[in-house]
């Protein structure tokens, strides 16, 4: 009866943790949703996109975050190796400069896949909205840092 009844509260242990965890995972991915709706709802006011011109930029842009973030999570995997590199005590300057060569080329390849994107909207974009678009995601992506820190300082106050 005993063995049962910690079995028991065992399971129920790590069932409320596993659903804390799987909670959270669900709210993270409604809120990153919810900010994906809002920029792309202010981005087609920005830009005054008509009908056709929205779908057509949108599959485009669709495509290009596919790409970066391939590119960033490579870049992530790089800084994950070189940071192991560098803890190692008996890694040669070879080894390591070749790691931080692997590392700069795929942040070449990132600024080459924006500015290829960029470069790409000139049969959808005209040089105006193009423009409005590279300040718009530079001005949105500022509000969401001030937000992230503002909510963080409040929650530690």
């Amino acid at each position: 009866m005993k063995n049962l009844l910690i079995i028991l509260v065992t399971i129920l242990l790590f069932s409320t943790v596993s659903y804390s965890q799987i909670k959270k995972e669900r709210f993270l991915d409604k809120s990153r949703s919810k900010f994906e709706q809002l920029e792309q709802i202010k981005l087609i006011e920005a830009l005054e996109l008509s009908e056709e011109a929205t779908l057509k930029f949108f599959a485009r842009r669709s495509e290009h975050r596919k790409k970066m973030q391939q590119l960033h999570s490579e870049s992530d995997n790089l800084i994950k190796e070189l940071t192991e590199l560098v803890d190692k005590s008996e890694t040669s300057d070879d080894d390591l400069k070749k790691s931080y060569e692997n590392y700069l080329s795929v942040e070449k390849r990132i600024i080459d896949e924006r500015h290829s994107f960029i470069n790409s909207l000139d049969d959808i974009l005209s040089e105006n909205q193009i423009t409005k678009l590279i300040i718009f995601e530079k001005r949105f992506k500022q509000e969401l840092k001030e937000i992230i820190i503002h909510e963080r300082k409040r929650r530690r106050e």
